[in-house]
């Protein structure tokens, strides 16, 4: 992992995931790269002088929370954009190489029955890149068991693995792998990617009504510190994802969840 993306909507407990971001760079040796949205003037025509205005204020408020961060010496640099931060993302993304975006959840306290926010849901539908979410305040900890749960295990894409495989080079983890059969499961879908099955410590088969509902049978025995799902365009967590929104009673994660991308 070369390249780590952390975008910020706003500074509101912006700390913990910047410092999060900079602990897990450091492992990988990689550039972390702040991408910091600060809004559209409401006043009308031009606004050249509002804009630096806001940029400035923006940069000071950014610089002042980094002063209270480790950074871990690791090389990183300040993208301050003005409009929407998914917008933003999406196009820099087509400029730049990202190897991973790490994100909050939520990044406003005013929906506190979402897991997973607007801002942070229209990310994972729009942005190909795997996306790493950090629980409010969530300490880094090494990674030393890792949940990955999936209902087919048809990957086609190659490098769909690939942040998976990088997690798993550097930490010493163990991968559990949990494929839930729910009731509309394919017989197709029954047959497990040899490279996943490379990767796995340990393989859990349950048959549950949905890719939750298997997670949460066997949260506390695996007692996982990752919990790594996979984006598709069909299955449960792409219907949870359709509105860009997930509500905790829905699904939550109490641990940093990984959400693989370029798959079916």
């Amino acid at each position: 992992m070369k390249t780590i993306l952390v975008p910020l909507e706003s500074l509101e407990n912006g700390s913990s995931i910047l410092q999060y971001a900079f602990d897990f760079a450091a492992f990988f040796s990689a550039k972390v790269i702040i991408l910091k949205s600060f809004g559209i003037s409401t006043v009308t025509g031009p606004t050249p002088s509002i804009d630096k205005a806001l940029k400035e204020t923006h940069l000071k408020e950014l610089t002042k929370t980094l002063e209270n961060i480790s950074t871990k010496n690791t090389n990183f640099s300040i993208e301050l954009v003005k409009g929407g931060l998914v917008e933003n993302c999406v196009e820099y993304m087509q400029e730049n190489d990202i190897d991973l975006v790490i994100s909050k959840p939520k990044h406003s306290h005013k929906t506190p029955h979402l897991f997973i926010g607007h801002v942070t849901g229209a990310m994972i539908n729009k942005l190909e890149c795997p996306l790493l979410l950090v629980p409010e305040n969530y300490v880094f900890n090494l990674f030393s068991s890792i949940l990955m749960a999936i209902k087919s295990g048809n990957i086609k894409k190659d490098d769909a693995l690939l942040p998976l495989k990088r997690i798993l080079n550097i930490f010493p983890a163990s991968l559990t792998l949990l494929q839930v059969k729910t009731p509309k499961l394919k017989a197709k879908d029954l047959h497990i990617n040899n490279n996943l099955l490379q990767l796995k410590s340990t393989l859990f088969v349950s048959e549950n009504e949905t890719v939750y509902h298997g997670v949460l049978e066997y949260l506390h025995e695996v007692n996982p510190d990752l919990l790594c799902v996979i984006r598709r365009k069909k299955g449960f967590f792409s219907k949870l994802w359709d509105q860009n929104t997930v509500k905790k009673s829905d699904f939550e994660s109490r641990v940093p969840l990984l959400i693989l991308k370029g798959v079916i």
